[in-house]
């Protein structure tokens, strides 16, 4: 099937990041101490490799019909509190890293798939975004129970100052 041009271009350049996050996140897996994050960059490396697999088969002239994403277990089978992790480890900035990687991929997916034209080209990277956003949920559960990395929560004043501000656009 022939693809609409910039599809095609969003793809090459998708295609060209996949190799390189692909060989980062085979460092970071032989980096990792923790059991746990060693199964989460294991986890984004298959799914990578199978959103390489899909945009190939996109790309093939030839193709006829759809291509589907693999499905792919995106839980931890073993437990994040398992295992212990030096506290001296560089495990936390790999899980950081992994995660914003994560997230930066999601991102390049949902932004590619709103240029695409084509609608199952679209349809398969936000589908691919919405795996990337479950990875980045991986690592950020990962980084709070290990590191106790929670969010700053805002206040009730700040909160409802908001919602006064704005009320009259309801």
């Amino acid at each position: 099937m022939i693809l609409p041009a910039i599809d095609v271009q969003l793809m090459n350049e998708h295609l060209t990041t996949h190799e390189g996050v692909l060989y980062k996140l085979s460092l970071y897996y032989n980096l990792a101490e923790h059991p746990a994050l060693k199964q989460i960059f294991s986890k984004q490396f298959m799914l990578m490799k199978d959103h390489v697999r899909v945009m190939l088969s996109l790309l093939d002239p030839s193709r006829k019909g759809s291509v589907q994403l693999a499905p792919i277990d995106l839980t931890i089978v073993t437990s994040i509190h398992e295992g212990q992790t030096n506290k001296n480890s560089q495990d936390k900035y790999l899980a950081i890293e992994g995660r914003s990687t994560a997230k930066s991929m999601a991102n390049d997916n949902f932004i590619s798939a709103l240029m695409m034209k084509d609608k199952h080209v679209k349809d398969i990277h936000i589908q691919m975004a919405i795996q990337q956003a479950k990875v980045q949920e991986m690592y950020s559960m990962f980084i709070s129970n290990l590191f106790n990395e929670k969010p700053q929560l805002s206040t009730k004043e700040n909160q409802m100052k908001i919602v006064s501000e704005f009320h009259h656009l309801v």
